[in-house]
C-alpha cells in the first residue's frame, strides 16, 4: 500500500506530475477547429508577414530625407504624383521630390522609406505643405515585421489560442497535427451523495463536483467520462475504478480520500495495480487529503469532497496534471499577477493556503478582495474570480500587500 496520509509540500506534487508520460498519439485537424488543443509539432512559416513594406497610416509616402527639418515655419514642399488605393501598386519608383497618397495598409512604393500623417500635411494644388519630418521607417510596417519567413511560429506544446489560429491562417496554413484529445473519467463517491435533480433530505448532499468539473474540463477540450455515484463501498468503487482505467488516460475521484473508515480511495487504487498511491496528502489548505497514484503508466488524483477544497484542488494540482498529459509545455500553475489586498488575511502556519478571491476596480486600479468563509461552504466559488496564494512560511498579508492571485475565469479565455 502507498503511502497514508504522509504529507508532503506542494512541490513534490508537482515533481510527479513532471515524471507522468505524456500520450503521444495525434491527429491532423483543420486550424479552424484547433482552438484549445495541444500542437504536437513546430510550425514554421512559409512566407513573410505582412509579406510587402506597408504603411501604417493615412498619409503620403516619402523619401524621409525630403522632409529633414520641416516644420510650421517652414514646410517641406513636394509633389504629389499620384494616390493608390489599398488593393492597387504604384508601378514607378519614387523620385527625389516627390510624395505619393496612400492609405493605411497601403503598399510603399519603391524609393519611399517612410509615411507623413495626413494630419502633418496640407495640399497646395500639384504640391503639398509637410510641416513634421519622419525619420526612416517611420510609419511602415516592413515586409517581415510581423514574421519572417523560416522562424518558428508555434512550437511543439503550445495551447492553441485564437490568436495562433489569426496567425496561421494568415500564413496560408490550414491543417496542424495535435495531441489528441486527452480523455478523463470522473467518480463520484459517498453514500451521503445524490444526483443534483433528486429531493434533497438529511443526510443528502447534491453532487455539484463532478458535474460541474465534467463542464469545466469539456470547456477546455478534454473528453470527460463521469460515471455517477459510488457508495462506500469497496468492490462498488473498485469495479468504477477498474472502467475508467480501462477507457480513460486519467481518472479523478470526488470523495473518499480521507482517512474516515469508509474512505476506500486508497485501499481500491492499491488493489488495481503497482504502483498504486504515490502521495496521500499535501500541506495545502483547504486540499489536504488529495491523493496521487499510478497504475500501469494510468494517474489517478482523489480530490476532497469538500466543495471548496474539491474545486481548489482541481484547479491547482489536477488541471497541471491534464495538461501535463497532454503534452503542453507550460503546464506549472502560474499566478495572473500580483495586486493589493483589500483586507488583513492570515493562514495556517506551516502550509500552503488559498482563498478565495475576486478582483474589483477603485481608483484606476486593481485590487485583490479575499472572500472569508468557513470550511466547507460553496458560495465562495461563485462569488470569486480566482484565488491568493499565501505560502507556507507566511503567516498572512496585511491590507495594502502585494498578493499573487490565480484567475480561475481566465483559464477560459483560450
Amino acid at each position: 500500500m502507498g503511502e497514508f496520509f504522509n504529507v508532503v509540500e506542494s512541490k513534490k506534487v508537482y515533481e510527479f506530475i513532471s515524471n507522468l508520460k505524456s500520450i503521444e498519439d495525434s491527429e491532423i485537424i483543420d486550424i479552424r477547429e484547433s482552438i484549445s488543443r495541444v500542437s504536437s509539432e513546430d510550425v514554421i512559416a512559409g512566407e513573410d508577414l505582412p509579406g510587402f513594406d506597408r504603411s501604417t497610416v493615412d498619409g503620403y509616402a516619402v523619401k524621409s530625407s525630403d522632409v529633414f527639418g520641416a516644420s510650421v515655419s517652414t514646410p517641406a514642399m513636394l509633389k504629389v504624383v499620384g494616390e493608390i488605393k489599398i488593393d492597387e501598386e504604384y508601378t514607378k519608383a519614387l523620385k527625389e521630390g516627390e510624395a505619393l497618397k496612400v492609405p493605411t495598409g497601403g503598399k510603399l512604393p519603391n524609393g519611399a522609406d517612410s509615411v507623413v500623417m495626413i494630419e502633418d500635411t496640407r495640399e497646395a494644388g500639384e504640391y503639398i505643405e509637410i510641416f513634421k519630418p519622419v525619420a526612416p521607417g517611420q510609419n511602415v510596417m516592413r515586409k517581415d515585421e510581423d514574421v519572417s519567413k523560416g522562424t518558428t511560429v508555434l512550437k511543439k506544446g503550445t495551447r492553441i489560442n485564437i490568436g495562433h489560429v489569426a496567425l496561421l491562417l494568415n500564413l496560408g496554413i490550414i491543417k496542424l497535427r495535435v495531441s489528441r484529445k486527452l480523455k478523463v473519467g470522473i467518480i463520484s463517491t459517498g453514500d451521503e451523495v445524490i444526483e443534483p435533480e433528486l429531493e434533497r433530505k438529511f443526510p443528502h448532499v447534491r453532487d455539484s463536483n463532478t458535474h460541474s468539473l465534467k463542464v469545466f474540463l469539456e470547456r477546455l477540450g478534454y473528453r470527460v467520462n463521469r460515471y455517477g455515484i459510488s457508495r462506500d463501498d469497496f468492490e462498488e468503487l473498485r469495479s468504477f475504478m477498474l472502467r475508467s482505467f480501462e477507457e480513460d488516460d486519467v481518472t479523478v475521484s470526488a470523495g473518499g480520500s480521507s482517512v474516515g473508515v469508509r474512505d476506500y480511495t486508497v485501499e481500491a487504487i492499491d488493489s488495481i495495480g503497482k504502483p498504486g498511491v504515490v502521495i496521500h496528502g499535501v500541506l495545502v489548505s483547504p486540499g489536504k487529503p488529495t491523493i496521487f497514484g499510478v497504475v500501469d503508466d494510468h494517474p489517478f488524483i482523489g480530490l476532497p469532497g469538500h466543495p471548496s477544497s474539491f474545486t481548489l484542488s482541481a484547479f491547482t494540482f489536477l488541471l497541471p496534471l491534464l495538461k501535463r498529459l497532454s503534452g503542453e509545455t507550460d503546464w506549472m500553475l502560474r499566478p495572473t499577477g500580483k495586486f493589493r489586498i483589500t483586507d488583513n488575511v492570515f493562514s495556517r502556519q506551516g502550509r500552503e493556503t488559498f482563498v478565495w478571491s475576486k478582483r474589483i476596480y477603485e481608483d484606476g486600479e486593481i485590487f485583490v478582495k479575499p472572500l472569508m468563509f468557513k470550511s466547507g461552504m460553496i458560495s465562495p466559488a461563485a462569488q470569486a474570480d480566482g484565488f491568493i496564494r499565501i505560502p507556507a512560511g507566511v503567516e498572512g498579508y496585511y491590507e495594502g500587500d502585494f498578493v499573487e492571485f490565480y484567475s480561475i475565469s481566465e483559464s477560459l479565455l483560450i
